[in-house]
């Protein structure tokens, strides 16, 4: 549920984080996290928005300062 995950957005500083193995299903539950604008590392390995083959355009996109 995406409440988690806003719990997170209040994190500025936050350089690296991994999600990886959570039931994240779409780009629409990662939105509250593109308040991280010093995300350097997102770790999304075994969840379901991962398989989408759009996946790391879209991700970019929405992270622009992503690098991993």
């Amino acid at each position: 549920n995406g409440s988690h995950i806003k719990c997170l957005a209040r994190f500025a500083d936050l350089g690296s984080l991994s999600l990886g193995g959570n039931n994240i299903k779409d780009y629409d539950e990662l939105q509250p996290l593109t308040e991280l604008k010093g995300l350097l590392q997102l770790d999304l390995f075994g969840c379901a928005v991962s398989e989408k083959k759009d996946y790391r355009e879209k991700l970019f996109a929405m992270f622009p300062s992503l690098q991993v």
